[in-house]
């Protein structure tokens, strides 16, 4: 666990190359009222962009799409971005992130994200089946 607190958790691990990492996060945050799908979609591109450093992260490909795949509404997300400046002595590396960003079933005001994310020289082939897995087992209890 690298950090903790009542927004949220997040998880990270070295991988076997120089400068791998993967990070697993799970975040709360406020959400302005949606009402329809495309509504959502965009209120997720503009919190994406807004947290990605144009300076630091040149953003190579990035899809966003609406998901009924839970009973509230979400937003399936997944990027590929050069990491232009990671912890030295690396050089740029690139950065894979799927998530899943969804509405709070129980609270209209809010949302919350699962995401997944690898970081490396090359593409990771595990990438989706691992991010699958995390993103599934973020659930919201009923109460």
């Amino acid at each position: 666990m690298l950090e903790s607190s009542p927004a949220g958790m997040v998880f990270g691990k070295r991988g076997q190359a120089p400068g791998e990492t993967f990070i697993a996060q799970v975040a709360m945050f406020e959400m302005a009222a949606t009402t329809a799908a495309e509504e959502l979609e965009a209120w997720v591109k503009t919190a994406v962009e807004k947290d990605t450093d144009p300076g630091r992260f040149d953003v190579q490909q990035m899809s966003l799409k609406y998901s009924s795949e839970r009973s509230y509404p979400c937003v399936r997300y997944q990027s590929v971005a050069t990491d232009k400046a990671p912890r030295r002595p690396y050089p740029p590396l690139l950065l894979e992130s799927e998530g899943l960003y969804c509405r709070h079933p129980l609270r209209q005001d809010a949302g919350f994200s699962a995401v997944y994310s690898h970081r490396g020289r090359n593409r990771h082939p595990g990438l989706r089946s691992e991010a699958e897995a995390f993103i599934q087992g973020v659930q919201v209890p009923p109460q």
